[in-house]
């Protein structure tokens, strides 16, 4: 897989995730949610980025990739049992979704 694959399926398993947690009580009216869907947005946007089918934009999205899968394992966990988990794990899925953007956006690639 390549990190345009590893991206789709991270806004896949989030879009997943946030569509649950709307029909569910769970964290309503809580400032996570709208973190969470800006993260996702801000994923959707970048996705097809020419970086992503480079080895080292693979290598950049793995962080995002391991907090998604996280966020995901939680939910499915717990089921939103424990609200400051969850809380922690978008916190962390977040953060690294904007160290990616970050650096992502810092990148150029020429194709010949």
């Amino acid at each position: 897989m390549n990190g345009k694959e590893y991206v789709a399926e991270v806004i896949k398993n989030g879009n997943r995730l946030k569509d649950e947690l709307e029909a569910s009580d769970v964290l309503k009216d809580d400032p996570a949610r709208d973190e969470l869907d800006k993260a996702l947005k801000e994923l959707d946007g970048l996705k097809s980025k020419p970086s992503l089918r480079t080895k080292d934009g693979t290598n950049l999205v793995f962080p995002v990739k391991e907090a998604g899968d996280n966020l995901k394992d939680e939910w499915e966990d717990a089921k939103g049992d424990d609200a400051d988990e969850l809380k922690t794990r978008i916190e962390e899925f977040t953060d690294a979704v904007n160290t990616f953007a970050g650096a992502l956006k810092s990148r150029t690639v020429i194709i010949t």
